[in-house]
């Protein structure tokens, strides 16, 4: 997906969970934050931020945090609310495993009255493939590794189940795991963080919920900058 002209600026820090400071220009001010995340291993001092600019003239804060380019060259995005957009892309070009071009894509699709899954795609032949995304930014402190989830998350345990029962129907189900930086070359569950989203996981994966995990390239083109997904990684052996 194209985000078009992005603004530079110095990324000096994050305040209340959806605020970040930059400086640019000589001056210094403050952007929206679209991260409910922890961003461990995001928020260095200094590294270099890009910038939305909002369209809509009431909006407090008028820009909006969406790449970082961390001090060792990696971009990472960290607007969260992209990550959908950038898969609803994929899936309409055949770029998902087991999703041919030409399958209807439903974003936010209701499983039942209290839950909702990022996507329902209905392909040729009618069958039914579920899809729940996770945006992922953590790195392992050592290795380049991709890791989910950045904090204990009942609500990702719930997706596994909601998927394990869906499977159950005789429906595919599937998590996607969105890598959205460039400096990690295959992923893991952060085991030590939430083990018992980890032994959700395996246990999902016994009741046959699939694991797609996909890396993006972050790269700007004659000014205008794009994120889309670029291959696939494989499980940390």
């Amino acid at each position: 997906m194209q985000l078009g002209s992005l603004l530079t600026a110095e990324f000096l820090g994050r305040r209340k969970r959806f605020l970040a400071d930059v400086h640019c220009k000589g001056e210094s001010f403050t952007a929206h934050l679209a991260n409910t995340g922890s961003m461990k291993s995001l928020l260095g001092k200094g590294s270099c931020a890009f910038l939305s600019l909002s369209n809509n003239p009431t909006r407090k804060y008028p820009y909006s945090l969406e790449i970082l380019k961390l001090t060792s060259g990696a971009f990472a995005c960290v607007n969260t609310a992209r990550a959908n957009s950038i898969v609803a892309e994929a899936l309409a070009q055949g770029k998902i495993e087991g999703i041919p071009i030409g399958s209807k894509i439903c974003p936010e699709s209701v499983v039942d009255p209290h839950t909702r899954l990022d996507f329902k795609v209905i392909l040729p032949n009618q069958s039914i493939t579920w899809i729940e995304v996770k945006n992922i930014t953590l790195r392992a402190t050592d290795e380049p590794i991709a890791l989910f989830p950045d904090a204990v998350s009942d609500r990702a345990l719930k997706h596994l189940q909601v998927l394990s029962a869906l499977k159950r129907q005789g429906e595919r189900a599937c998590i996607l795991y969105l890598v959205n930086r460039t400096d990690v070359h295959c992923f893991d569950i952060a085991k030590e963080i939430d083990p018992a989203y980890a032994a959700g996981v395996e246990m999902a994966k016994s009741n046959g919920v699939e694991f797609l995990i996909y890396q993006t390239a972050i790269f700007e083109v004659n000014g205008i900058w794009n994120i889309e997904i670029a291959r696939k990684l494989p499980w940390k052996q």
